[in-house]
């Protein structure tokens, strides 16, 4: 088959599909615009039992997550299953590796011929890895702070480009 004949073929092949395919809309938003944004709906995982022995806990994280919201101007609300959107705080601490997602998701309707899917997917997300032993600097509440503070960190990101994408 000779080069020309095969670029045409992939090119007509490409054409049929887009041609075949349904209309998809794009949005040149960034995924963080809200209708609401005096109160940001929060989500805290829950911990295994191995970082609360070390001193971490859902209720100090979520606290901290709060405190640094509440410094910018949103009001966190507790995120439920009705809510479309929320910002979600996650660590982990797996052997000595602490692992800190930060993200903020939506809920996405979607039909995939068969049926109506319901699920969530993140618009904004930010990771943090780091070595506990390196945060320990000798005793497990320097450890703790760290992680903290890099929560704060992430937060704090997150917050400037909500308000950003909202126009505040």
């Amino acid at each position: 088959m000779k080069l020309s004949t095969l670029v045409a073929a992939v090119f007509g092949l490409l054409l049929t599909t887009q041609a075949n395919s349904a209309t998809e809309t794009f949005s040149a938003a960034g995924g963080l615009e809200v209708s609401d944004t005096r109160s940001i709906p929060v989500l805290i995982a829950d911990l295994p039992s191995n970082e609360t022995k070390r001193g971490l806990s859902k209720d100090v994280i979520e606290a901290r997550v709060n405190a640094v919201l509440r410094n910018n101007g949103l009001k966190p609300v507790e995120a439920t299953e009705a809510t479309d959107h929320n910002y979600r705080v996650q660590v982990l601490v797996a052997g000595t590796t602490v692992f800190i997602q930060a993200a903020f998701s939506r809920a996405v309707t979607y039909n995939n011929g068969i049926a109506e899917r319901h699920t969530r997917a993140d618009t904004w997300s930010r990771l943090y890895l780091n070595d506990w032993n390196l945060l320990d600097k000798g005793h497990s509440g320097a450890a703790v702070d760290s992680i903290l503070d890099q929560v704060s960190r992430l937060t704090e990101q997150f917050a400037n480009e909500f308000l950003k994408a909202n126009g505040k």
